[in-house]
This record gives structure tokens, sequence and C-alpha cells, in this order.
């Protein structure tokens, strides 16, 4: 018996978003205002995946970021990481590294050690009841990550992840040339005004 081939499900589109995107930018080209169409369902869609999970944590007392931070710690060699360590993995600035291990550290979460080689440096380290609440919470953050994503089929997300990918290579392209041009330009005012 021969099976027929299934026809691919048409794409979706939130009409009353469209519509919205196409009347706010009507001279826009049609690459555009679906550009800012995704934009819309990406913050829509980050909204409640943050919301969830931060939901689910404050009934452990904390954070989605004190959480990432747990779960940086309790991957790391020896469940410690260095202040500046943490602040690249995560890309959090020094300051917001020091609100967010301080926060853990009242908790009993994490504790501070300085560095024997270099006495300015100070590490961050899991503490047993850190351990211990990450091992409980793992499961059940897991758990709400499949439930939010459940109606997609694993080839759906497969390909959410590559689309995903691509948004990130081409945003970093973005950075990279913003970057490079707002240093150029800067440069090119200042000597005009040198």
């Amino acid at each position: 018996m021969t099976t027929k081939p299934t026809e691919p499900s048409p794409l979706m589109r939130d009409q009353i978003v469209t519509d919205r995107v196409r009347s706010s930018l009507p001279a826009a080209n049609a690459s555009t205002q679906l550009s800012v169409e995704c934009l819309v369902h990406l913050f829509r869609a980050h909204r409640v995946v943050f919301e969830a999970l931060n939901s689910s944590l404050s009934a452990h007392g904390v954070s989605l970021a004190h959480y990432n931070l747990l779960v940086l710690l309790n991957r790391s060699e020896n469940f410690s990481l260095n202040m500046s360590e943490i602040g690249e993995q995560m890309s959090v600035t020094p300051t917001n590294i020091t609100k967010l291990v301080n926060g853990l550290e009242r908790k009993g979460l994490v504790a501070r050690i300085p560095n024997p080689l270099d006495k300015r440096a100070v590490f961050a380290v899991l503490t047993e009841s850190g351990k211990a609440l990450v091992t409980r919470i793992l499961p059940e953050q897991s758990d709400t990550i499949f439930r939010m994503f459940s109606s997609l089929s694993d080839e759906d997300l497969l390909e959410l992840i590559h689309l995903l990918l691509g948004l990130k290579k081409s945003t970093d392209k973005f950075l990279r040339d913003w970057k490079s041009f707002s240093h150029s330009h800067t440069d090119y005012i200042e000597s005009q005004y040198s």
C-alpha cells in the first residue's frame, strides 16, 4: 500500500498583527513588514516564556536570572566561577553579577571565596543548599519548557532551532556592522570638529 505524501500545512499568520504592521508601515517593502511582524511575535513569545519560567521559579524563591546563575555554577568545574567568567558566560554587567551573587549569597545558595592566586579576584561557589535546589528545580523547569513547546512536533522544533540560529547569525552580523558603522561615524564626526 502506498501512502500519499502529506501536504505541508499552510504557514500560520496572525492577521491582526499583519494588518497592524502593514498600516503602520505602508511605505515599507514586504520584507521589512515581515521582519517587523516576526519581531512582534518574538517579543510576545519571549514574554510568555519568561513569565512562565519566572512564575514556576518564584515558588522556590529565585528569579530566572538567579536560576541561570545556579545552573551555570552547577555545570562548572568545582561548582565555581570567578565573577568575570560569570559575566562572560551570562552576558551580564559587573554590577548585575554582584547583585545576582549577593541575592544568592543571602539565601545561602552561593558563597564567595577569595582567589588564592589573585587577592583582587573572588569566586562564586555553589553551596550544598544551592546544589540541592538545582537538583530539585531542574526536572520541574524541564517539564515546564516541554509543556510550553508541546504543540510543536520534533520536526517543528528542529526547524525552529534552525531558524533561530539563522536569526542569531543575522543579528550578530548586524551588531558587527552597526558597531563598525557607529565607530567609523563617530571617528568621522570627531575628526570634523577636532
